[in-house]
């Protein structure tokens, strides 16, 4: 008997201290993580960059703008900001917000070239304490910060980075309603309420476990916001599919008669046993992420295969408790009318003529995937966000009265300590001068000086928009000559950062990765399945077809939201830029998740193969058992993803778009017509494996 039957048995006969002991994890850990726990931040660092030597540099040096920053853009009537009056007013303002809470530093209105030419706009920065970044009433404070004002006609808006780090990632109510459908779903399924639940119940146990060390975790570490929401998406969809897998089939032993006892092991050395084997390939995939060497990356990373890892232990440990527990209700059904898919007819027709519908599939994937190879990563900036939010009106009156390149901040960083004649301080003017002067730039600020005048930084904003090629090509201009000539001869050494240089450095990170990232996920997945399902054939087949499922996916995702289709039906009110750390992401994400559908499915294939079937009649037997807990199991996943479709945040909807997609296309072509084809056409060559000489 191997562990998982044991596993069972205990559990099965020991209903009440499993489910007490559930419950005291959940309450233990999130306990610790009150005490112990941290804030979720938003801390974005690429290691051995020179954005991430200057952010280095100035939080060691210059504290006073280590922290967030934010931009305040007080705007009103042409020529406003020349009258006496707001001229007068526009000082208590600043003052109010030098006295907000946490702000350390704001700049100096009247310094050249914060006024835009027309005098209806003058735009200051805001630097806040270091630490975790201020929440969402931060904004609030500097927005009413132009009350005083407001009389004149003027109103402030904030951009820059606060914005970006204190908006509330977490759900809204529209998403979740995927809950809901997942719910419903199970209903269908099962005609049971009670044994619809039992899958939500087991997922949301294991979710709230791995969330509770995850946030402990953030005490220790810097975890994104974004961290939770991603690993508990990914994490109750594939703890919904797993428990639906296993109670499929011990309900299934029940009706051939088999008692509760032996039921519950059998469904936990077979289905168990598959989604012990689909939980490491997801927790692989998704782990490989960490060979991107961005940290706020790889905590996302652990975030969710915490959660993944946390699901699989409560599917082999408190769903056979709960499944012994509630087997009246679970195994009896009620019936509703319901003609169910005749699934091996289908799958017959595909067998029998393979090519054909291999080619059909092919060309169906390869249209939705087209735009795929148009992908160019980039990052999403305020443009994005609703028309009426405040760093949209920030964003879009700096670019109509400045340029669009005002919302791309740039910094300067310099050590003075080893400079040589002149002084330091003309140092620090050379390369404000020499920036000024490239054509560059929009904006540079007065240098500032950290300790003992050894230190210095440079502000300035590019005339290129963000997010464009444009801005990529100016910091490259200003890292290989600009600043570098300006420093030349003076023993000083700079490093150009900032925002916008911290997200350009991020994209080509995960572009220069992304190959080694397939790889290695491929190469070890593959290893995996070969070990687990004693075949070469196989796993290489199922590592193709998923990167299938993934074009797709790339190619939804770029039409949508590059090209802008159909993007006002998801709230978009212009095209944006993909964010770089998405594809990464949803490479890991994917890869693993359509290992989950084809470990279900040629488990029972090798099964049936094992029991004497033919290579073509256990395709058939293999996917037609299967066919329905996978396609529901799909259903689930798409309606938890595509909740997030309609989150605020640009980004959040792309792994909602994505993740949908994906998984519809996967469930259904790849799985029901590529795979069975392919392994018609193969036969028996698909469970080749080498035999050992004697």
């Amino acid at each position: 008997m191997n562990i998982l039957a044991t596993v069972a048995g205990w559990c099965a006969a020991h209903v009440r201290r499993v489910v007490i002991g559930w419950v005291l994890a959940i309450v233990i850990v999130g306990a610790l993580g009150a005490s112990f726990g941290g804030a979720f931040q938003d801390t974005l660092t690429v290691p051995g960059t020179q954005s991430d030597r200057a952010q280095t540099f100035v939080e060691s040096n210059i504290g006073m703008w280590s922290g967030v920053t934010a931009r305040l853009v007080f705007h009103g009537p042409p020529g406003v900001m020349n009258s006496a009056n707001v001229r007068n007013a526009l000082p208590l303002a600043i003052d109010t917000v030098r006295r907000t809470k946490n702000v350390l530093d704001i700049d100096d209105p009247n310094e050249p070239g914060r006024m835009s030419a027309d005098g209806s706009t003058i735009f200051v920065d805001v630097a806040f304490v270091p630490g975790p970044p201020p929440g969402v009433d931060a904004i609030d404070r500097l927005t009413h910060s132009a009350d005083g004002l407001s009389q004149y006609g003027i109103r402030a808006d904030v951009g820059g980075v606060l914005p970006e780090v204190a908006n509330d990632p977490s759900p809204g109510p529209v998403e979740y309603l995927g809950l809901l459908v997942a719910i419903l779903v199970l209903y269908f399924v099962f005609g049971s309420w009670r044994a619809a639940a039992l899958p939500i119940v087991v997922a949301i146990a294991g979710v709230s476990v791995g969330m509770g060390i995850v946030w402990i975790i953030a005490g220790a570490t810097p975890v994104s916001s974004f961290a939770p929401q991603l690993a508990g998406m990914v994490g109750l969809g594939v703890g919904i599919d797993y428990a639906l897998l296993i109670v499929t089939r011990y309900r299934a032993e029940r009706h051939r008669g088999i008692s509760k006892d032996i039921a519950i092991v059998t469904a936990l050395t077979s289905a168990g046993r598959a989604s012990v084997i689909a939980g490491a390939t997801v927790s692989i995939s998704i782990l490989g992420l960490v060979v991107v060497r961005v940290p706020f990356i790889t905590n996302m990373a652990v975030a969710t295969v915490l959660c993944v890892a946390g699901v699989v232990v409560a599917a082999m440990t408190l769903l056979p408790a709960l499944v012994v527990r509630w087997d009246a209700r679970i195994t009896t059904v009620r019936r509703t009318g319901r003609v169910p898919m005749n699934w091996a007819t289908l799958i017959r027709a595909v067998v029998a003529k393979p090519v054909r519908f291999l080619m059909a599939s092919f060309v169906v994937v390869a249209a939705i995937g087209v735009p795929a190879f148009a992908l160019r990563v980039g990052f999403t900036d305020a443009s994005s966000a609703s028309s009426r939010s405040t760093e949209r009106v920030a964003y879009d009156t700096l670019a109509a009265e400045y340029r669009a390149g005002a919302n791309a901040s740039l910094m300067v960083a310099i050590d003075l300590s080893k400079a040589l004649p002149p002084r330091r301080d003309e140092i620090a003017k050379l390369v404000r001068s020499a920036i000024s002067q490239s054509g560059l730039a929009t904006f540079v600020g007065r240098p500032l000086f950290g300790q003992q005048g050894e230190q210095a930084l440079v502000r300035f904003d590019l005339v290129a928009a963000p997010s464009s090629l444009d801005a990529q090509r100016s910091l490259d201009a200003l890292r290989k000559t600009v600043v570098p000539d300006a420093l030349r001869g003076t023993g000083s050494v700079g490093w150009v950062g900032g925002p916008t240089a911290t997200k350009i450095d991020l994209a080509r990170r995960v572009g220069s990765s992304l190959p080694v990232l397939i790889l290695a996920v491929v190469a070890l997945s593959v290893a995996v399945l070969m070990r687990s399902l004693r075949s070469v054939v196989v796993p290489i087949k199922a590592a193709v077809l998923n990167l299938l499922s993934l074009l797709a996916a790339y190619g939804v995702v770029v039409a949508v939201f590059q090209w802008g289709w159909l993007r006002s039906v998801i709230g978009l009110s212009n095209p944006v830029a993909i964010d770089a750390f998405v594809p990464v992401f949803m490479f890991g994400i994917l890869f693993g998740l359509s290992m989950d559908y084809e470990v279900f499915l040629m488990t029972r294939i090798r099964e049936a193969y094992d029991g004497g079937a033919d290579a073509t009649a256990s395709v058939v037997s293999g996917v037609s058992d299967t066919a329905q807990v996978v396609t529901s199991a799909a259903a689930i996943m798409v309606a938890i993803f595509s909740g997030f479709i309609f989150a605020h945040d640009p980004v959040t909807k792309m792994f909602g778009v994505g993740l949908s997609a994906a998984v519809l296309v996967d469930a259904t072509l790849i799985r029901f017509v590529v795979l069975p084809s392919t392994m018609a056409i193969l036969g028996n060559a698909n469970w080749w494996w080498p035999r050992r000489k004697v």
